[in-house]
């Protein structure tokens, strides 16, 4: 009895011991990362309608976290911020800050013995918190009118495509690239709150599409 348990036992470790090294090529592509760089707009226009109206370049920063399957297909899920500074002409109106978080598809290379480049490819959708902070130029009007001005922004659907270049010290640790293009508009409502809250018209929507070009490292868990 106690031979024929030892044995079940010693089959069950090896059962457990073959499953463990069949899964570990899959754990090891787990990949977690910080990525930095800059955001501008691909719009002709800022606020719809207001053609002198431009978002200007900015820092964006983000994180990403990403699961890559054997044969190079990658999904993952990514959450980024950055906060578009927004001008007419010589005025400084605001900023727009944006916070998306997106699940990504895509292809993920990987050099086969572990170090040197690789690219990567993706598309991904989501949406974003967005809150709009306001410029010099609306605080001297409020000031100037006695009147004080609301922005109400609404949260906006996000679309995003793009790849970069990926160069693997080891097979633990990359440093990545990304330049990708960011699909986005932002509904927004516009008060002046005096005496009484008056709507102001004509002001609906910020053209927030923007491309990125962005660098940063990449974990990857065996």
């Amino acid at each position: 009895m106690l031979c024929r348990e030892h044995n079940e036992m010693r089959t069950a470790l090896r059962l457990m011991i073959a499953a463990a090294v069949v899964a570990a090529p899959a754990i090891a592509q787990v990949n977690a990362g910080i990525l930095g760089g800059l955001a501008g707009s691909v719009t002709r226009e800022g606020v719809a309608g207001f053609g002198e109206t431009k978002f200007k370049a900015a820092n964006a920063y983000g994180a990403t976290l990403s699961y890559r399957f054997r044969n190079g297909f990658s999904v993952g899920v990514r959450t980024e911020q950055f906060r578009l500074p927004l001008r007419e002409g010589s005025d400084f109106l605001g900023s727009l800050q944006m916070r998306p978080v997106m699940l990504t598809v895509g292809g993920q290379g990987r050099p086969a013995k572990g170090r040197g480049f690789a690219g990567h490819g993706q598309i991904g959708g989501g949406v974003a918190l967005c809150r709009f902070e306001k410029g010099t130029t609306l605080t001297n009007l409020e000031r100037r009118y006695g009147a004080r001005i609301d922005v109400h922004t609404k949260k906006a659907p996000v679309f995003e495509l793009g790849g970069g270049v990926d160069y693997f010290v080891s097979r633990h640790v990359s440093f990545t690239t990304d330049f990708r293009i960011l699909l986005s508009n932002v509904g927004t409502q516009w008060y002046a709150v005096g005496y009484r809250t008056v709507p102001i018209p004509k002001i609906d929507k910020f053209f927030a599409s923007n491309a990125q070009a962005i660098a940063g490292l990449r974990i990857w868990f065996w």
